[in-house]
């Protein structure tokens, strides 16, 4: 077992690559599936609001350890904050992003 010092979670680093794998894997084939019934743009937006929400508090939780507080009840936030913005990012940013390059090129430099 691994202990980190920040956020107070024991866990196997095995099982928290299996699960961020599986997690981003998942994402991965949601997104394929959905990205045309639901629309570019509106996966776009969700995934920069839930990697914010991810990050935000991620942020607040280690700010909130810093300052003494105890945070042993909520060990599982970084873990759970973690998996949202893998999710979020596989759903939206992360493949749409690289398929709009490819489209925002004019024709002269894609082959390039």
């Amino acid at each position: 077992m691994c202990s980190s010092d920040l956020s107070n979670i024991t866990l196997d680093p095995n099982i928290a690559t299996i699960l961020f794998g599986v997690a981003q894997l998942g994402a991965t084939i949601v997104s394929s599936l959905i990205v045309d019934k639901v629309g570019r743009i509106t996966l776009l937006v969700w995934s920069q609001i839930c990697n914010f929400v991810a990050l935000g508090t991620l942020g607040i939780y280690f700010y909130f350890q810093r300052e003494q507080f105890s945070m042993e009840p909520l060990a599982w936030v970084p873990i759970m904050c973690l998996i949202l913005y893998i999710v979020s990012f596989s759903i939206g940013i992360g493949p749409i992003s690289t398929t709009l390059m490819g489209e925002l090129l004019p024709q002269n430099v894609r082959g390039k």
